[in-house]
């Protein structure tokens, strides 16, 4: 217990730091940028998020690869991953062209070209942080990255500040993914520094399992994300960017909280997946401690949601409280199924992702392409709620079960257990603000 509260502290104190700062700086350019401006940034990063997923190979986690590497391998590992980075970044070039076109949204090429080296230098770490994770230094991991961010958020706010937009934000990202890719190799020391040379015979294991990877990464990306082609081109950027935003703060919980308990977990399950029971068993503890968290935040959000708009937006978002409340039960869903990778990457299983999420894909993309073409935006987010309910059972069935071994029926009290009290402590929060007005 005490090993996991030394793990969870640094991590956890520094995804506070981190995704507090980035909804506080977007609650910021609520008041500083219109509705169109949004639906760029979030192509813009859609395309930059695509490009990480499939930039490094799928090596950010070969340190739990059923067979880690050894020194001799890595530089092979290492000039792959940045070869492959590069050809990458000039695919999504293009393709940030052809979108730019296609949605008639001339800023994002040019924006791109200053987004993309972030592939490159993301690319050039993964090696040493996948290292730092395997061996659990999450203290260090911790202090490097909120270091970064804070530098980044500094020069971000100033540029805005200064009129430069969303050149400003673009700016900040180049600034944090280079700092944490020096902390990562200056941390992680000699054992996870490549030796000189290059050996091939190990690379065609450790290239199946990052092409799994890749591709689980993609389509679960596509399948989730595809919603941001389909609402910019038949909604409009202005609906697009207010959608988005809502989409970015509603998640916000479980990008805080799943990654600090979630890295912790891997390990753990990394370290007893060939002991029978204890998988199962670590992973239903994740289950509960992260949705416990994700409930309870997603339901007083719910509750206070006319607030909320009222208080910290701007004048524009004043009037969507009804879209922020469906917004807020598909990450009530999403919560549910986020945790899963961990598992899949502890027991080696990539696979399972990859399969799943193209699964994911072929249902969710078309109906919520239609749901565009023929409703509004609040079609849109009542689909994807949809499908995330109609997939739970076989989500449990193709995922859960094989993995971890939990059954039925204890898979349902991980979700309802911390689901009661949750209701409770949003249905105070309500209560509390009533009674305040």
């Amino acid at each position: 217990m005490l090993s996991k509260l030394r793990h969870l502290g640094p991590s956890g104190l520094s995804a506070i730091f981190v995704q507090g700062g980035r909804l506080l700086l977007l609650l910021w350019l609520t008041h500083r940028l219109e509705g169109s401006a949004f639906g760029v940034l979030a192509l813009l990063q859609l395309l930059v998020s695509l490009g990480i997923f499939m930039a490094d190979g799928g090596l950010s986690n070969v340190y739990f690869a059923p067979k880690p590497p050894e020194r001799p391998v890595l530089g092979t590992l290492l000039v792959f991953s940045v070869g492959l980075s590069i050809v990458i970044s000039l695919l999504m070039l293009a393709v940030a062209y052809g979108l730019s076109d296609w949605m008639q949204l001339p800023e994002v090429f040019p924006l791109s070209c200053w987004y993309l080296p972030v592939l490159v230098i993301q690319a050039a770490g993964v090696l040493p942080k996948g290292y730092l994770r395997r061996k659990m230094h999450f203290a260090a991991l911790a202090m490097a990255e909120s270091l970064a961010f804070l530098a980044a958020l500094l020069l971000s706010v100033w540029a805005i500040g200064q009129g430069y937009g969303l050149k400003g934000l673009v700016w900040g990202y180049l600034l944090q993914y280079f700092l944490q890719t020096i902390a990562y190799w200056t941390l992680s020391g000699k054992p996870a520094w490549p030796d000189r040379g290059f050996e091939l015979r190990q690379m065609p294991d450790y290239l199946q399992f990052g092409l799994f990877q890749i591709g689980e990464r993609i389509v679960n990306f596509l399948a989730e994300r595809a919603d941001v082609f389909v609402v910019g081109k038949f909604l409009g950027p202005s609906v697009l960017g207010i959608y988005d935003v809502f989409r970015q703060m509603v998640l916000r919980p479980e990008s805080l909280i799943n990654p600090v308990f979630g890295q912790v977990a891997q390990s753990e399950m990394a370290q007893v997946r060939q002991v029978p029971g204890r998988v199962g068993e670590i992973y239903q503890k994740y289950l509960c401690q992260t949705l416990l968290f994700n409930f309870t935040l997603l339901l007083i959000a719910f509750a206070l949601a006319p607030w909320i708009l009222n208080t910290f937006f701007g004048e524009i978002w004043q009037s969507y409280p009804a879209l922020l409340r469906y917004c807020l039960l598909f990450a009530l869903l999403h919560a549910i199924y986020n945790p899963v990778g961990a598992l899949q990457m502890a027991i080696g299983r990539a696979d399972k992702g990859f399969y799943w999420n193209l699964a994911l894909f072929a249902m969710l993309t078309p109906a919520v392409g239609l749901a565009a073409y023929w409703g509004d935006i609040y079609t849109v987010i009542q689909v994807e709620i949809a499908v995330f309910i109609i997939l739970m059972y076989p989500f449990y069935k193709t995922q859960i079960q094989p993995l971890s071994g939990l059954s039925g029926w204890t898979f349902t009290q991980s979700i309802f257990r911390p689901l009661i009290p949750a209701v409770l402590i949003a249905l105070l929060a309500f209560a509390g603000l009533y009674l305040l007005h």
